[in-house]
């Protein structure tokens, strides 16, 4: 063999080896810090078209970024309102993106990294995102892994939940109502009596009924809350139960009947799905929403008239569903983790990097008023991502917007410090081996618990009926291997 030939074949080995060991090496960036990379995010937003002022905001961004951890960004906004559809491609095609939101409500986290597609952080963490354990408490952590391992970084924001009910102040004092007595769902029964004595053309329940509203705080529902399976908050035995043969619970359905027989909600609930907008336009009493800190004046400004909330139960609950409501995942397409967990650290512990992805740049956008609080310029509606801020990395460094109260992150803190944690915080039911049983419960709620839902049915036959088919639908073998796993799940925290 010639010279050239062997040669050749020596190049071509070489050549080889460094492709293969180029594919392999996640994060080889780290090896070459000298070296520029760019970073491809996705997020979601509530917006059709990119912000008009996305590639100045990004200008100012990379040149702060290139400077303390050598990389480029570029932010691609999907809409909230398809961006599972948009992105689910994205990921399975393989195509190169670095930082993607994912969560518990859209591009389910759970789901997407069962199919490997993010990266599990739990060896990177340590050298490229150690601050991060400064601002993620534990219980985000925790309830971020799938199968053991962390798989994205929460972004610190609400994490509990409570239910309240929420009232049309105008409407109230027009009515001469007193709200003071309404310590359960069934006190609202007398405040609606005197509503529609004196108006009964008015709707006292603008809401799609359905949800169990006061029981958000009794139980964590494994599946959703009309789907069998729930623990309660209290119960550390964790035991697994079917809340539809829970008095307790039943007898919130039986005060729905009651609102829908006296004519306190719309006939048409079993229908309508937009029964909330009737509260939102100011034609109907109370409603249903979330509470958050500073609710009143906050929700005031949503719904652009006074508004009330009246507390069911007093405290909120953290679950696995309220604490990975946001987060960002790594895809496991990315070329460059480590130099993306940089960046993620630095989103969620540098305020200049956080409101400037938020708020767009002072001085353009906004201005700041105080250390920590900004007034918006018009220039803000070119670049209006605080709309999505909850997507965009620890609130606890975002500035508050006049004439928001300056103190909100702070109870924001304490509002997340007083929830009552569930006993299964972290746990994901895997159905698979139930599927059948699964599909068929599913198809037997939606036949039979619609009516119960909008209190359109008599309470009490009606779940009966619903009992006795879920059981003929494989309700014990359902039952018996969510237990199971909650157990498994239990003694593996130990």
């Amino acid at each position: 063999m010639s010279k050239r030939k062997l040669l050749a074949i020596f190049l071509l080995v070489a050549l080889s080896a460094t492709l293969f060991t180029g594919c392999g090496s996640k994060s080889g960036d780290e090896d070459n810090p000298a070296e520029t990379v760019e970073l491809i995010w996705y997020t979601g937003f509530d917006g059709t078209k990119t912000p008009q002022d996305m590639d100045k905001v990004l200008a100012e961004l990379n040149k702060y970024t290139k400077e303390k951890i050598n990389a480029t960004i570029v932010i691609k906004p999907l809409p909230f309102a398809d961006y599972e559809k948009k992105m689910n491609p994205v990921l399975s095609s393989g195509e190169t993106c670095d930082l993607v939101f994912t969560c518990s409500w859209t591009l389910d986290y759970r789901n997407y990294a069962s199919k490997g597609m993010f990266y599990p952080l739990d060896d990177l963490l340590p050298k490229y995102g150690a601050k991060l354990n400064t601002v993620v408490p534990k219980e985000l952590w925790d309830a971020a892994r799938v199968d053991g391992k962390i798989i994205a970084v929460p972004n610190y924001k609400d994490m509990v939940y409570q239910q309240v009910m929420l009232f049309n102040k105008d409407l109230v004092a027009k009515l001469g109502l007193d709200l003071s007595n309404i310590k359960s769902f069934a006190d609202l029964l007398p405040v609606y009596a005197i509503a529609h004595a004196k108006d009964p053309n008015l709707s006292c329940f603008g809401f799609q009924p359905g949800t169990a509203v006061s029981l958000y705080q009794k139980y964590d529902f494994i599946n959703s809350f009309g789907m069998p399976g729930a623990v309660a908050l209290t119960d550390k035995d964790c035991k697994v139960v079917n809340q539809w043969e829970d008095p307790e619970f039943v007898n919130i359905y039986k005060i729905y009947h009651q609102f829908y027989t006296k004519g306190y909600i719309s006939k048409d609930a079993a229908t309508s799905r937009n029964q909330g907008n009737v509260f939102t336009k100011g034609q109907a009493l109370s409603t249903v929403d979330v509470l958050v800190p500073n609710s009143d004046a906050v929700l005031s400004g949503i719904y652009g008239f006074p508004v009330q909330t009246v507390k069911i139960y007093e405290r909120p609950s953290m679950t696995t569903y309220s604490t990975t409501g946001s987060m960002i995942a790594i895809s496991q397409s990315s070329r460059h983790p480590a130099r993306a967990l940089r960046f993620l650290e630095l989103l969620n512990t540098d305020p200049y990097v956080r409101n400037l992805v938020t708020y767009g740049i002072e001085g353009v956008h906004y201005d700041k008023t105080s250390q920590t609080s900004i007034a918006f310029r018009p220039e803000h509606k070119n670049y209006e991502m605080n709309k999505a801020g909850f997507a965009l990395g620890n609130r606890l460094i975002e500035y508050t917007v006049d004439p928001t109260p300056h103190n909100s992150n702070e109870l924001l803190k304490a509002f997340n410090d007083s929830g009552v944690i569930s006993p299964i915080l972290g746990f994901a039911f895997n159905p698979d081996p139930v599927k059948s049983e699964l599909s068929a419960l599913k198809n037997v709620i939606e036949q039979y618990a619609q009516p119960i839902y909008v209190g359109m049915a008599d309470t009490e036959p009606a779940v009966q009926e619903l009992t006795m088919q879920l059981k003929a639908a494989g309700l014990d073998k359902f039952m018996a291997e969510m237990q199971k796993q909650v157990d498994a799940w239990k003694k593996m925290q130990k």
